[in-house]
């Protein structure tokens, strides 16, 4: 008798069946993974669009201001540009545009409640000269493992990203 050659069907069917319970005992984690991902990509686009801003600032010897598309304090989730700081929105000739954050993923800070602008001198130094901190995070995050992310953004506007707890305050 000839060696028999492929899959049975009920081979078949016993691999597709162990490959579904893998899967579904990986989506969880996956879908974990995903959203600890897309917070930490907006903070790190957020991050570079800042220095990028000072740098244009310092560059064009020109006052530079970073904006949300939207015009209120929740705006930031609809995505920024850089402009000059004579232009007042995204609409026009601008220096970058930002994409929204994925769904689910918030953008709140001190900054971000008063005049809803971040403006950098023609030195690269933040007007007003204060500190201030932007926080991005998720309600769905796990509020363990430090997984949302704390910008702070100092006096002559140098940017630092810090991980921290999902319910703690930058």
């Amino acid at each position: 008798m000839p060696p028999s050659r492929g899959f049975t069907l009920i081979e078949l069917m016993i691999a597709i069946a162990l490959l579904a319970i893998i899967a579904s005992l990986a989506a969880p984690a996956m879908s974990s993974f995903l959203l600890n991902q897309r917070v930490s990509g907006q903070a790190s686009a957020l991050s570079s669009a800042l220095q990028f801003a000072r740098s244009e600032a310092t560059t064009k010897n020109r006052r530079i201001k970073v904006v949300p598309v939207a015009n209120s304090t929740n705006g930031w989730t609809q995505g920024w540009c850089v402009i000059l700081a004579e232009l007042s929105n995204c609409n026009g000739n601008i220096l970058r545009r930002y994409d929204p954050a994925p769904a689910g993923v918030t953008i709140e800070g001190d900054y971000l409640q008063t005049g809803n602008v971040l403006t950098f001198r023609r030195n690269g130094t933040r007007a007003p000269a204060v500190s201030g901190t932007i926080k991005i995070s998720s309600a769905n995050l796990s509020n363990t493992g430090n997984r949302a992310r704390c910008l702070t953004l100092d006096a002559i506007g140098r940017v630092s990203v810090e991980a921290i707890n999902r319910d703690d305050d930058c």
